[in-house]
């Protein structure tokens, strides 16, 4: 049975939990992962996400007996947001994205992806927009090409046409009817700049990026 010292100190390190998610995106190597999962056990996150977009998907909880046995490959945006502003109500979570077609190299990526988003749809505070995907096929120039070899290939490229364009709109159009005094944008996209310096200079909202 546990000493009350070993009790207490069991009650310390509860106490220190962290409450977020970290969220690994396209992990090719399933043992980085396992380094994360570490990391994460050390410092008290008890939620790792995966998500799978082009690498091959892997079970988490066969990489090793750690934390990794209760990852999920799905991202809780309500648990993230409360825990990057745990000072201030959500009252709206926006998230963009575009239908995906199932390929012949994964027949199951669009239904993974819908599986998804109908749980993401159960968030009460989430509310999901659609752009679209335009896939076609282009000629690239062809790497490490050896000699006798054509110098381009045909490829398949894929792009997410709206989404920016919709985010932007929603978060100009959320300042102008001043149903926020903070927003936060998840994206690395550049584009997204000058809606941004609009929506802090023209209608004093606070915005902070995470990307």
């Amino acid at each position: 049975m546990p000493t009350p010292e070993r009790m207490q100190r069991y009650r310390e390190i509860a106490a220190e939990r962290q409450q977020g998610a970290v969220v690994l995106e396209d992990v090719h190597d399933p043992h980085n992962a396992e380094a994360v999962f570490r990391t994460c056990e050390a410092f008290g996150f008890q939620r790792v996400c995966l998500i799978f977009d082009q690498e091959e998907p892997f079970d988490p909880r066969a990489v090793g007996k750690l934390t990794s046995a209760s990852a999920n490959k799905w991202l809780d945006f309500d648990a993230l947001c409360r825990h990057l502003l745990p000072r201030d109500q959500i009252v709206k979570i926006r998230y963009f994205t575009a239908r995906i077609s199932a390929r012949s190299d994964d027949p199951q990526q669009a239904s993974r992806q819908d599986t998804y988003l109908r749980a993401l749809a159960t968030l009460p505070l989430v509310e999901i927009h659609y752009g679209h995907f335009l896939t076609r096929i282009v000629r690239m120039p062809r790497a490490n090409r050896r000699s006798g070899e054509a110098r381009t290939v045909e490829v398949l490229r894929t792009e997410e046409k709206g989404s920016d364009v919709n985010l932007a709109t929603h978060l100009l159009l959320d300042a102008f009817k001043g149903r926020c005094d903070t927003a936060v944008v998840m994206s690395n996209d550049s584009d997204l700049a000058q809606a941004i310096d609009a929506v802090q200079s023209e209608f004093g909202v606070k915005v902070g990026i995470v990307n």
